[in-house]
């Protein structure tokens, strides 16, 4: 087992466990966590040994998105250190769809904005029927950029941009609705679930479980050659503008930033 402040990596029977451990923080992803996974991940890939992957998240919930305590603290940051952090988050992105071996996501809990660019990177998704999901970014005044693609790729542009523009909290089953997860469950059984899944792969051929993973995402629309670095701009830009500066604010401070409207 390797652990570190923010991810737990366990390896048995040919299978990387891979645990976020903030739960005191509801696994809020920190550039302290977002490179360790980033680093667990490129190890993870490059380990013919390792035949399946299980992320999940310790305590509670499965991950509440963007700490935005730590995001709120660049609001004075040049612009080149907001651009710096949105390349260790891409990168953490690229390495997990990109990992060869097939990726179980088992989920719990809330799950949020960047959390929910984890769900849309793995390849099968478990989650509790307490698993509640929300692209919080715009209740922010951000935009949920870098796991834009990720996440049209997993549930289509339609699903995906009217919960990103809407904001609202939604459950597991429109969750498995809308193609997000595969399978829901009660939080007793999540493991169980867990266990079963990964019986039944472990039964398939290791390479030819790796060839469909390949064939997958050449089928998949191609991330368009620039995007990702117009996006990390983008991000980097956003989180410098006042409406952002207030949306964090507010959060942290549990009020309705001043641009909110209550029509109630």
């Amino acid at each position: 087992m390797e652990s570190s402040a923010t991810v737990v990596l366990r390896e048995k029977n040919k299978i990387a466990y891979l645990k976020l451990n903030r739960p005191h923080a509801c696994n809020a992803l920190n550039q302290t966590l977002i490179q360790e996974l980033s680093r667990y991940l490129k190890s993870i890939a490059e380990d013919p040994s390792i035949r399946l992957v299980v992320l999940e998240g310790e305590g509670q919930h499965f991950c509440a998105g963007a700490d935005i305590k730590e995001m709120s603290a660049l609001k004075n940051a040049s612009h080149e250190k907001r651009l710096q952090e949105a390349q260790h988050l891409n990168e953490m992105l690229c390495h997990l769809s990109q990992v060869p071996q097939p990726i179980i996501a088992c989920i719990q809990g809330q799950v949020r904005g960047g959390g929910l660019g984890l769900v849309s990177c793995v390849d099968i998704a478990i989650a509790s029927d307490n698993a509640e999901f929300a692209f919080s970014e715009t209740r922010l005044g951000l935009i949920p950029a870098l796991i834009s693609p990720y996440v049209v790729a997993a549930i289509g542009a339609r699903h995906a941009f009217a919960y990103m523009l809407s904001a609202e909290v939604f459950s597991a089953t429109e969750a498995l609705r809308i193609g997000l997860i595969h399978k829901s469950t009660t939080n007793l059984e999540l493991s169980n679930a867990r266990d079963i899944l990964i019986a039944t792969l472990l039964r398939n051929g290791p390479c030819a479980l790796k060839e469909v993973k390949a064939l997958a995402k050449t089928l998949r629309n191609p991330v368009p050659f620039g995007l990702q670095e117009n996006l990390m701009a983008k991000l980097a830009e956003l989180q410098g503008h006042e409406e952002a500066r207030e949306g964090l604010l507010a959060f942290i401070e549990k009020r309705k930033p001043t641009w909110a409207i209550d029509v109630s």
